[in-house]
């Protein structure tokens, strides 16, 4: 089995992009992790990454267009899972597999097309924010989402869009629509303090989250 991780970055720093990779390399099982530039290529990751493509211009549309090109790679090169993770977040150790043991778990009762994980929202110092998340029927933030096979002739819908709304798309909220039109089905990842994204939040959200002043 071959799972796959996409990630597309802008102008993120060399900490926060190493942070990141190193999260898909200390997998508990073998994960491939392709690595799209928006434009603002940085050479150090030639020497770190295995899969790397760099877009020749910025498309400023919150990642949407290197996240799409990453997706559509992965799914015809028939990877059998595939997460996806912005240049900011990271992932727990064993997240991929636990996605993929709960895909296995569901599967047998019937079709799921992907997983939905669990993601802690932190501060840049990594501290986690104690405050519920977003339902999911409401909200399922991008990289929550671990693909599966049945999913993946969906893929056209979801990322392409006017780009007067790619910040909403971005953020998955017109996604349950186009899960509920499409008729797919879904698991869910436990919660647990292992099982998880890492999701850095910055300036505006953390204000909202907890009234904190910005970092």
């Amino acid at each position: 089995m071959q799972y796959a991780i996409v990630t597309p970055y802008y102008k993120e720093s060399v900490g926060l992009l190493q942070r990141c990779i190193a999260s898909v390399q200390h997998q508990t099982i073998q994960v491939d992790q392709l690595l799209i530039a928006d434009g603002h290529a940085q050479d150090w990751i030639d020497f770190r990454a295995e899969r790397y493509l760099r877009l020749d211009h910025p498309h400023g549309n919150y990642g949407n267009t290197p996240r799409g090109i990453g997706l559509m790679l992965a799914f015809t090169e028939q990877y059998n899972g595939i997460g996806v993770l912005d240049a900011d977040n990271w992932l727990e150790a064993n997240h991929v597999e636990v996605c993929v043991l709960n895909f296995n778990s569901v599967s047998k009762l019937g079709k799921v097309d992907y997983v939905i994980a669990k993601r802690h929202l932190r501060r840049p110092d990594e501290t986690t924010i104690e405050t519920q998340d977003e339902p999911t029927a409401e909200h399922v933030d991008t990289n929550c989402f671990f693909f599966l096979p049945d999913f993946y002739h969906i893929v056209q819908y979801f990322e392409p869009c006017p780009k007067r709304i790619h910040r909403f798309s971005a953020a998955s909220s017109i996604k349950p629509c186009i899960t509920a039109a499409c008729n797919l089905r879904f698991a869910t990842s436990p919660q647990s303090t292992t099982t998880a994204i890492g999701y850095r939040c910055i300036g505006p959200m953390v204000k909202r989250r907890l009234k904190e002043p910005n970092p």
